[in-house]
């Protein structure tokens, strides 16, 4: 292939890669990376001086290379040199260029033989060169030479494989025409990474070396040691060409005589630098062509998502009634935010959540798992002491006499216990009416949030709304333990059937017998008593003579032994207490959640769309109202820019896959 035709295939390409860069669309297309491995003096510095069509590498005998050059080839219309660790200097002569990597070389890796992993990084812009990246690596030895480290063979063996490990990197193992191929030390190593030899190439140096009558025949029809991608034979400038300052271009010249003129090689196609510059531009244009394909599919599927985010961006200034358009696109986001707070309620949202409760969920958990647990955990008997049971027992039958126990004590208690289901009933309004609003705060509210004041408009409208139905609601829960507490009902079905329960449970036992009888003695005998104290008695503190009481200041009852009588009705008035606070107490737990979800979070669902409307559409306030906030500016700006870029790829993708086309291989 023409140098000429490639040159502006990869220039397209690299601009798509940029591209491709830039915007973080994946993995980058990763252009081959030529590395170039081989014994010492087998002629690597050569090939990459060929390709580049100028002389810059060190030359010697022994490691001239003791140092990775990472060269990096631009095409370009002026010819020189960077170095990265001089960036602020332009290398215009190869003779400079030369000499500074002698002495970087010398800098990090000494004056000795030694070598050092850290690579020399150069970049050379020329009209002459592709854009490709070539690494020139130390050459393979296995003798230590003067001040050389024992395990020199070892470092350069590690120094080497972190190139051609890379399954991107094109591997060209040269071997010299006079050495045995099968005990090729660059074969070798490319082996290890590549056992398949899918991605090495074989070049044969030093042909013009070969004893008389011998040739490298078989092996360059790929034969002796097969690759995929073959071999290709070559010449080296020798060290007497660059004493006698042999040009490149001169040394070309001859190389090309020398295998014309040879009666095997003469047949061949893949013999010559020419050859060797042309395979190397074949792998570099098949692995662009493997590659188009799925980054074309990257890119084009990028391009339709940003398309289609930027559809979703307003622009007002191209529309002919911006009034219009601004009075329907807000009515279409409340009624959208309404359908979300009603999906949020009735199942949860829009997007099912696996992790945590969401929406209506959390209602619920507010009504079976905080409220009714609370409300099991009151007790009925909360702050009645048995003295306080029986001074009221006895206040409520004044001068009379009661048979089992006082009604009046019963329904004065009974009223005072039922009014602690109030407080739970008031804080489960209160949280409901909490959940809500975090509820419509957390609905979808991507379209709402691009505006500065829409979101807040919003809340402003749903937290009046809220309190709104929330006060009704908390008076409905009010009068609901009210009117339970205003008419104790002793003819509720349930009450009169545990009562009885209890009351013929307690008659019909021998015991409930027994202690009738025991009771009637234990009064007879407390009566004689009373009466035989009362007439006995003569005068003295707490004594009274006949005609003449005495009673103390204070009456209480803390002193005074309780009857097993009294202490039965007590008992019995307790029991009842509990009966009938459970009865209510199950009547709260199942209206107040009906009170909430009637009169608080449906009425919310019916009236959010018309109270937002009623509060938000208003014309003069439609700008205010669909203020974009500057994340949104800024992003939509970025959405078109990243659209033109890949828009801008693709049509490059399109030149590349028609250049490729015409190229002539």
């Amino acid at each position: 292939m023409g140098m000429k035709r490639l040159i502006p295939l990869i220039q397209k390409l690299q601009d798509v890669l940029g591209i491709v860069g830039k915007l973080n669309l994946g993995q980058v297309v990763d252009l081959p990376q030529i590395v170039v491995v081989g014994s010492q003096s087998a002629g690597k510095s050569s090939v990459l001086e060929s390709i580049v069509g100028h002389e810059f590498l060190p030359r010697g005998t022994g490691i001239c290379t003791r140092r990775p050059l990472v060269l990096h080839l631009y095409t370009s219309q002026e010819t020189y040199g960077e170095f990265s660790h001089r960036p602020d200097m332009k290398f215009t002569s190869f003779k400079d260029i030369h000499d500074e990597i002698e002495r970087e070389t010398s800098r990090v890796a000494g004056s000795n033989k030694g070598i050092s992993p850290h690579p020399i990084a150069l970049k050379i812009f020329s009209p002459k060169v592709l854009n490709l990246t070539l690494v020139d690596t130390p050459g393979i030895t296995k003798v230590p030479v003067g001040d050389q480290p024992g395990d020199i063979e070892s470092q350069i063996r590690k120094l080497v494989f972190t190139y051609i490990t890379r399954p991107s990197a094109l591997i060209v193992a040269l071997t010299a025409a006079n050495t045995d191929l099968a005990n090729s030390d660059a074969l070798q190593l490319a082996k290890e990474v590549d056992p398949r030899g899918d991605r090495t190439l074989g070049v044969i140096s030093k042909l013009d070396l070969m004893d008389k009558g011998t040739h490298a025949g078989e092996i360059l029809q790929n034969r002796t040691v097969p690759l995929r991608l073959g071999y290709v034979a070559i010449i080296n400038r020798s060290q007497k060409d660059i004493q006698d300052k042999k040009t490149i271009s001169k040394h070309l010249e001859q190389e090309q005589v020398f295998f014309e003129s040879h009666p095997v090689y003469c047949e061949m196609p893949n013999c010559g630098t020419a050859s060797l510059a042309k395979k190397l531009n074949r792998v570099l244009v098949d692995h662009i062509a493997a590659t188009l394909p799925d980054l074309r599919t990257r890119i084009s599927t990028q391009l339709k998502e940003v398309q289609e985010e930027t559809k979703e961006f307003t622009e007002w200034d191209v529309m002919e009634d911006r009034a219009a358009a601004k009075s329907a696109l807000l009515l279409n986001m409340l009624a959208k935010y309404t359908e979300d707070v009603r999906a949020a309620v009735d199942i949860g949202g829009t997007t099912l959540n696996m992790l945590t409760m969401t929406g209506g969920a959390r209602i619920s958990f507010i009504f079976d798992d905080i409220f009714v647990p609370a409300m099991a955990k009151l007790n009925p008997l909360e702050g009645l002491s048995e003295e306080d049971i029986r001074i009221t027992m006895r206040n409520s039958k004044g001068a009379k006499t009661w048979l089992f126990i006082p009604e009046d004590t019963f329904e004065v208690l009974a009223k005072r216990q039922v009014k602690q289901l109030e407080a739970p009933a008031i804080q489960c309004v209160e949280l409901v009416v909490a959940e809500l609003q975090t509820l419509c705060g957390e609905c979808e509210m991507g379209d709402i949030k691009r505006y500065v004041n829409m979101p807040v408009e919003i809340n402003n409208v749903v937290r009046g709304l809220l309190q709104g139905f929330a006060q009704p609601t908390l008076q409905c829960v009010r009068h609901l333990i009210a009117i339970e507490a205003e008419h104790i009902n002793l003819a509720h079905p349930d009450f009169v059937q545990v009562t009885k329960s209890v009351a013929a449970s307690d008659d019909n036992s021998e015991a409930g017998k027994q202690q009738a009888a025991n009771d009637q003695r234990e009064q007879r005998s407390k009566e004689q008593g009373f009466f035989k104290t009362f007439f006995n008695k003569k005068g003295g503190q707490g004594e009274a003579t006949p005609g003449q009481l005495k009673v103390d200041d204070k009456l209480t009852i803390g002193h005074q032994d309780i009857t097993v009588r009294e202490q039965r009705g007590l008992d019995m008035l307790k029991g009842m207490i509990e009966v009938y606070f459970s009865i209510i107490r199950r009547k709260i737990c199942d209206q107040v959640p009906k009170a909430i979800m009637a009169m608080l979070v449906n009425r919310l669902k019916e009236q959010l769309y018309g109270v937002l409307v009623a509060k938000l559409y208003n014309a003069d306030r439609l700008d205010a109202l669909l203020s974009e906030t500057e994340e949104v500016v800024t992003r939509r700006r970025h959405l078109l820019e990243i659209e033109a870029m890949l828009s801008r790829a693709m049509a490059a993708l399109d030149e590349v896959q028609g250049i490729g086309t015409k190229v002539v291989m």
